[in-house]
């Protein structure tokens, strides 16, 4: 039973059975190092356009600090979908706006 499950998981993975059974994708370290760095910017970006946002349209900042909340609750349910759904497709699906 757990030789067919080592198997099948070598199969999906994307370098296939080559390489440690169960050992890490080097692919994977890219996007996540990037993702790593790219959300603190992220928050600065948030944090600083508060300001503007409310200045827009009148509000306080304590006014405006749902936007925050509203964001990462949206990214955090967003990513999960849209991973699922390029998984579904493929890499090439998910670059539906773009030329094909």
């Amino acid at each position: 039973m757990t030789g067919s499950l080592v198997s099948g998981l070598r199969r999906l993975r994307p370098g296939g059975a080559e390489g440690v059974a169960g050992g890490f994708d080097r692919r994977l370290l890219a996007p996540m190092m990037l993702g790593a760095v790219l959300n603190p910017v992220n928050s600065s970006i948030i944090s600083v356009s508060l300001v503007p946002i409310g200045a827009a349209f009148g509000a306080p900042p304590s006014e405006t600090a749902w936007l925050i909340s509203s964001l990462y609750l949206a990214t955090s349910i967003g990513q999960p979908v849209v991973g699922r759904l390029i998984d579904l497709s493929g890499p090439a699906g998910c670059s539906w706006p773009g030329p094909r």
